[in-house]
């Protein structure tokens, strides 16, 4: 818990509790007490240590205009006796530390010093006298002093020279990131500046989580888990950073950003328009990365997080064209000319193998286009490169001849854009917003560039609706099929038939017809020896009929 009453409040209150025997002295004594209480008010409230005067737990540096308070604290709940040197806002009722010395090597009891030395190191000593942390001397200085400013950075100058630091807590920051802080490297002194948060809230000590700037191809900001990317800002669009804050027009008249990447130093700050804002962005112990405003409650108000979406995480929807879209669902999709690479699994949501590409770009016969994707949180840049002195033109005719250019993008957004960015692997961690956001411009073979883009719609409902109509299509045309067939033979079957009986008739019809006296002349009256058997039917008898021999059966 950072200390509420400095040790110059405490000589106040035995001081003042004197005033009642002084009274009895008379006036003289009275004016004397308001002097002296005037001085112990002024000399505790100091901003400065000097090599003659270190700072002993109980006592605080306090800034200029009272806003913040530098000394020795406890972590608030903690059950320990651990003793740190931090800084903290000094007027607010919710006890905020925003820089931490000695996070590694805490004090244990209350018998810890802070001081400066000749040369201008700072360093803390413990209840033995033994030194457990000490700053890094930088450039040696004649009588320093270490001062704590307005802006909460407490630094190491030469007397009263505010304008060159031999160290300054800036450099060196902990968990938390306020206005005129820097996150990047010195490319002259090698500092690399970033976040790291607690390892709970009660240890200070560095945690698993990470904020920093990622310097390969076109830099961005990363949130790491160790080695394993948890989110990534996107490229700085001359503005912000394309993807590391939503779209709010409140920013902008609130907030002011900066990026510079030049030969000594690439880096982010921030800054407020209006002084009297306090805010704080906070690398938490959970992995999330958090943006405060102090209310006029005198509590911190929330006003953004990440990752506040699954969109946000690193790959949601898995590498190569797979863009992730919050207002989807489901949420991942395949963007134009992409579809999943394994459609089986991303039916069940499981989007990590990402997709691949219809069609193979043709980079030889020249028939390449592009397609825009709109308001997005550009691809990875991590292999990416930049040229400033190419305009967007120009950064098209390129990523034409350079046949393993997959996209390319404006570097800086302002002014209608200028500078390029191309990207010479497949394109992964597209995020598209519905405000906000950076165009970018995907490289497709020609066979699709007619097609329908993918992007706004689901291409998974589509796979699965196409399986369904084209089985029913299947079906309904083996229904049609069986019941022509079907009804062919029963036609053939029918045609047969009558012609069967037609034929059976006219047969009938053709049979000749004799009578009595014709047989019996045949057959000699019935005579035996015209008489050729018996059958089921009759006797049989041969006549001779027109000198043709005829088998008759009398029935």
């Amino acid at each position: 818990m950072v200390p509420d009453v400095t040790c110059g409040d405490r000589l106040l209150s035995a001081v003042a509790a004197t005033i009642g025997p002084l009274t009895l002295l008379g006036k003289k004594p009275l004016i004397f007490l308001t002097i002296l209480l005037n001085f112990l008010s002024f000399s505790t409230s100091r901003d400065t240590l000097t090599t003659t005067q270190s700072l002993s737990d109980g006592e605080t540096l306090i800034s200029d205009d009272g806003t913040f308070a530098l000394g020795f604290f406890t972590p608030s709940y903690s059950n320990n006796n651990n003793r740190y040197v931090g800084i903290w806002y000094l007027n607010i009722p919710v006890d905020t530390v925003i820089w931490v010395a000695n996070r590694r090597h805490p004090i244990n009891g209350t018998a810890g010093k802070l001081f400066i030395t000749n040369n201008g190191t700072l360093g803390i000593t413990d209840g033995n006298s033994s030194i457990i942390w000490s700053s890094t001397l930088t450039l040696e200085v004649t009588n320093p002093i270490a001062r704590l400013l307005d802006t909460g950075n407490f630094v190491v100058t030469s007397g009263d020279d505010l304008n060159n630091f031999s160290w300054q807590s800036f450099d060196y920051p902990t968990d938390t990131f306020v206005p005129g802080m820097k996150l990047g490297r010195s490319w002259t002194s090698g500092l690399n500046c970033n976040l790291t948060a607690w390892s709970s809230p009660t240890d200070p000590s560095p945690g698993n989580f990470t904020f920093a700037m990622d310097l390969h191809g076109d830099p961005q900001m990363i949130l790491w888990e160790g080695s394993k990317r948890i989110i990534r800002s996107g490229p700085w669009t001359g503005l912000a950073f394309s993807g590391l804050l939503p779209y709010n027009p409140s920013y902008t008249t609130t907030f002011a950003f900066h990026f510079v990447n030049n030969k000594e130093e690439t880096y982010y700050t921030m800054n407020v328009i209006d002084s009297s804002t306090l805010t704080r962005m906070v690398m938490n112990q959970s992995g999330i990365l958090q943006q405060f405003v102090l209310l006029d409650s005198g509590q911190w108000g929330l006003y953004w997080h990440s990752p506040s979406t699954q969109c946000d995480s690193y790959l949601a929807c898995g590498p190569y064209g797979a863009v992730c879209d919050t207002d989807g669902s489901p949420m991942c999709s395949c963007l134009q000319g992409f579809l999943p690479k394994k459609p089986a699994d991303w039916a069940l949501r499981d989007w990590s193998s990402g997709c691949i590409r219809k069609t193979k770009l043709d980079c030889r016969n020249g028939t390449d286009g592009f397609v825009t994707v709109k308001q997005a949180l550009l691809p990875d840049t991590v292999s990416a490169t930049v040229d400033m002195t190419k305009s967007l033109d120009e950064c098209r005719s390129e990523c034409l001849r350079n046949c393993s250019c997959t996209a390319f993008a404006s570097a800086d957004t302002r002014g209608g854009g200028n500078g390029c960015i191309i990207w010479s692997t497949e394109i992964s961690d597209i995020l598209v917003y519905s405000n906000g956001g950076q165009d970018f411009y995907m490289r497709l073979g020609a066979a699709d560039m007619g097609s329908i883009s993918q992007n706004s719609g689901h291409p998974i409902l589509a796979v699965v609706l196409s399986v369904i109509l084209g089985t029913v299509l299947l079906l309904v045309s083996a229904i049609y099929f069986i019941w022509r067939r079907r009804k062919q033979f029963r036609g053939t079957t029918s045609i047969s038939e009558e012609r069967i009986a037609e034929n059976t008739e006219q047969d009938e019809m053709e049979l000749p017809l004799f009578d009595l006296v014709a047989i019996e002349a045949a057959t000699s009256n019935f005579s035996d020896r015209n008489k050729l058997g018996e059958g089921g039917f009759g006797p049989v008898y041969m006549v001779k009929i027109c000198n043709c021999f005829l088998s008759l059966t009398l029935s």
